[in-house]
């Protein structure tokens, strides 16, 4: 694995740390002011930081306490400075309303 493919997964592991321990402004840092964000509810498209942090302080509420991420099928293809990355992320815990 080449010091590209190994920094990019040290962000994605910054990002599944700070998503389990609800760790806003970590995560947050990871983004940039313009970002867009799909997700797979409603409106599935955040576009802006503030839209994103509003997603996830809307989805780390819906939480008993903190989840643990569980993350696989990890790939990371570079060329140039151009890096492209996909996972399987699934997040395991107790909702609030106690599924």
């Amino acid at each position: 694995m080449d010091s590209t493919q190994s920094e990019i997964e040290a962000l994605l592991d910054s990002q599944s740390e700070a998503m389990s321990t609800k760790d806003i402004d970590p995560l947050m840092s990871l983004y940039s002011p313009d970002v867009v964000y799909f997700d797979t509810v409603p409106p599935l498209q955040y576009a802006g930081a503030t839209a994103l942090r509003g997603r996830f302080l809307q989805w780390f509420d819906g939480w008993q306490g903190l989840f643990k991420m569980e993350i696989r099928n990890v790939r990371i293809l570079t060329s140039g400075d151009i890096a492209v990355a996909y996972r399987f992320s699934r997040a395991r815990g107790t909702l609030k309303n106690g599924q």
